[in-house]
Parts: structure tokens; C-alpha cells; sequence
């Protein structure tokens, strides 16, 4: 509201110059709009290249490394194949000679059991001998058999692993196909933009140049009016200062007057009560409607402090090294802080949890806390 008066003041007592300077370097910051509004106009054109550019860099990156990623891939790939392929080659190698081991074991039995045959009129050692050489052999003829068939089964297995891995071989060079054909679209695009980025930027410094020139002859011709602009102006906060030093000494006077008149009613109203200095610089900060709060809170608890402390008192005092103090609410946000001393009370400070400034509760604390030493005197 001061500030408001004393820059209605102002504009009154020098109309004349402000209108005059205002007129004046009016037509001046025209020019300077037009100059703004090229280089806005230009800026924003950068920006929107410097965005298709990191766009365009950032697919080229996201491609490059899914093409370098599928590369590795089909390497990998190829490198498995190859592993699977030489161990089909070395699963088929045993099975072979599994299976001409099989056929000789055959052939042996064949050749036991027709001497087994020929022995069966006979008993005695030798027939026993040819009967466990034959069962023996029959034993490893399954085995061999259990075997083989094994490797028939692993040999299907490597086959489809074989399959699996051309398949997928098949699929990724695709893709890398794919992918490089894409690296080299944005390319393109890259080369296709730097060529527009290039000819924007010569189609505005051949603007600007020319609107540089013009702002060049229009300052010429402004020199007398930004100077006349200058004294106007000048004369303007002159006297800017020295109202503003008039109001705050109106103001300074105007408080001292306020803590004067609460500082006395607290003292003639409320004789059991010692409120601090600081205490009367919060309470002059409130708003009257906070001030009747407070100051209604102060009469409870100062003349029937056991029968209103119950509901004024906050489960949350400061405790500080010597002495805990106090915290009651006089309203939502509002807090005050104080002690017990004999019969009276001590009231210290005010804060408020909602939009505090120079009353923040947070503030407030930490000015207990650092002040604690007087709060115990």
C-alpha cells in the first residue's frame, strides 16, 4: 500500500518527464522488438534443428548398437553351430563304431552259441566255460545296443539344435539387413538436414545484418532522447529514494508505536506475566484477528493457568540443555512458547506453521535454541 502511494506521488509530481520519456523511448524500443524478435525467431529455428539433430542422433545410436548387438548374435550363433555341427559329426562317428561293435559282439555270440550247441551232450568245465563266455557276451551285446540307441537320440537332438541355430541364423542376417538399410535412411537425413540448417542460417544473417543496419541510423537519430530519457529518469529515482527514506522512517516510527502500545497493555493488564522483547516483535506481525487469539490465550492461562493448560498446551515442548519450553496453539497453525517461573509466566516467542516468514516455527525454534542461556535468567 506505501509503495503503491509513493510511486503515485512520483508519477504525479513529474508527469511531464515520465510521459515525455515514455513517448520517446517508445518508438526506440520498437526497433529493439523487431531486432528481439529476429533473434527469437532464429533461436527457435536452432532449437528445433538441435532437436531433429539429437532425435536423429539418438535413433542412429539406438541402431547402431541393435546392429552391432545383432552382429554378435549371428557370431554367436555361428559359433554354437559350429560346435553343434562338429558334435553331430562326433555323435554319429561313435554311433558308427558303436554299432560295429555291436555287430562283432553279435557275430561272437553266434560263434558261442553253436559251440554251446555242440557241447550239449557234454558236461564238464569246458561246457560251463562256453555257457558264461556266452552270457557275458549277450551282456554286453544289450549294453552296446542301450548305448547305441542312446547315441541315435543325441544325434536327433543335435539335429534339431543344428535346425534351430540356421533358422535362427536365417532370421538375424534379416534383421541386420533391416537395420543397416534403416543406419543408412537417417544418414541421409542427417546430411539432408545439416543442408537446411546451413542455408537458414546464411537466409538470417542476411537479415540481420540489414535490421542492424536500420537499428544502426535509428539510434543515431535517438542519441537526444535517450539522454533527455536518462535525465527524466534519473530525477525519478532521486526522488523514489527519498520518499522511500520518508516512508521508511514512517514506518519505523509507525511499529515503534504499535510495540509501544502492546508492550504497555501487557505490562498494565497482565502483572504475573513477563513477556520478552521478541516476544512483542512477533505479536505486532499477526494479523488483529491473530493478536485477539493470542492475546485471549495469554489472559486464560495468566489468570487460571490449571484450569486452561489442559487445552492451550501442546504435547511438544522445547527442551533445550537448562530449561524446557512450553508450546501452546492459539490457533491451527498458531504457536506461542513459553515457561512457568514461581506464580507467573515467561512468554518468549510466536510462530505460526503455515506461510511463517520471519514467524516460521522452524526459525522460531532454532532462536530458542540459540538464545537459551538469557531464557533461563
Amino acid at each position: 500500500m506505501l509503495e503503491q502511494w509513493r510511486d503515485n506521488i512520483v508519477r504525479w509530481l513529474f508527469s511531464k518527464h515520465y510521459q515525455t520519456y515514455e513517448d520517446k523511448m517508445r518508438h526506440y524500443h520498437d526497433l529493439i522488438a523487431i531486432h528481439s524478435k529476429l533473434q527469437a525467431d532464429y533461436y527457435q529455428e536452432q532449437q528445433r534443428f538441435e532437436r531433429e539433430r539429437k532425435s536423429l542422433s539418438q535413433q542412429m545410436a539406438k541402431q547402431m548398437k541393435d546392429y552391432e548387438q545383432r552382429m554378435q548374435t549371428i557370431a554367436t550363433l555361428q559359433t554354437e553351430l559350429q560346435q553343434a555341427l562338429t558334435m553331430r559329426t562326433q555323435v554319429m562317428a561313435d554311433y558308427q563304431q558303436m554299432h560295429q561293435a555291436y555287430a562283432a559282439k553279435q557275430r561272437l555270440i553266434g560263434k558261442l552259441y553253436a559251440a554251446y550247441q555242440q557241447m550239449s551232450a557234454q558236461e564238464g568245465p569246458e561246457r560251463q566255460r562256453v555257457e558264461q563266455q556266452l552270457r557275458h557276451a549277450q551282456q554286453e551285446a544289450q549294453t552296446l545296443l542301450l548305448n547305441s540307441e542312446q547315441l541315435q537320440k543325441n544325434y536327433a537332438k543335435t539335429q534339431t539344435q543344428v535346425s534351430e541355430y540356421e533358422n535362427k541364423l536365417v532370421t538375424y542376417r534379416h534383421q541386420v539387413t533391416e537395420a543397416r538399410e534403416k543406419i543408412e535412411q537417417l544418414e541421409a537425413s542427417q546430411q539432408s538436414q545439416s543442408a537446411q540448417l546451413t542455408a537458414i542460417e546464411e537466409d538470417f544473417a542476411q537479415q540481420k545484418q540489414l535490421l542492424e543496419q536500420q537499428l544502426a541510423q535509428q539510434a543515431e537519430q535517438s542519441v537526444s532522447y535517450v539522454e533527455e530519457a536518462s535525465t527524466a529518469q534519473a530525477a525519478y529515482e532521486q526522488k523514489i529514494k527519498q520518499l522511500t527514506i520518508q516512508l521508511a522512517v514512517k514506518e519505523k516510527r509507525t511499529r515503534q508505536k504499535r510495540y509501544e502500545e502492546a508492550a504497555k497493555r501487557f505490562q498494565n493488564l497482565y502483572t504475573y506475566a513477563k513477556v520478552h522483547r521478541q516476544f512483542i516483535e512477533d505479536f505486532i506481525e499477526l494479523t488483529d484477528i491473530d493478536q485477539l487469539k493470542v492475546e485471549q490465550l495469554i489472559a486464560m492461562l495468566h489468570y487460571d493457568y490449571a484450569k486452561h493448560s489442559p487445552g492451550i498446551v501442546r504435547p511438544s515442548p522445547v527442551k533445550l540443555k537448562n530449561v524446557t519450553i512450553i508450546e501452546g496453539s492459539f490457533s491451527k497453525a498458531g504457536r506461542i512458547y513459553f515457561k512457568r517461573a514461581g506464580e507467573g509466566i515467561r512468554f518468549f516467542r510466536i510462530s505460526t506453521t503455515k506461510n511463517g516468514g520471519m514467524l516460521d516455527q522452524k526459525k522460531v525454534i532454532e532462536w530458542l535454541r540459540a538464545n537459551q542461556n538469557e531464557l533461563t535468567t
